[in-house]
């Protein structure tokens, strides 16, 4: 998958998300597509990477399902 960006240099561009990952952590970009439209960097909620870290660090909401 292919992801549109915008950089902060007002510059447009086509990223891998691997590389949406880095330019996200490096805030090197202003706003990036997804399927409901433009989303912005430092106004719209985004998620951390989850490979930054192998564990979700927060409440654990799932319930493990008897077997």
């Amino acid at each position: 998958m292919i992801i549109r960006i915008q950089r902060v240099d007002g510059l447009y561009d086509m990223v891998k998300p691997q590389a949406l990952d880095r330019m996200l952590k490096e805030g090197s970009l202003k706003r990036f597509m997804r399927s409901v439209g433009w989303v912005t960097v430092a106004t719209d909620a985004i998620r951390t990477c989850a490979r930054d870290n192998d564990h979700y660090v927060g409440t654990e909401r799932r319930v493990p399902r008897p077997s």
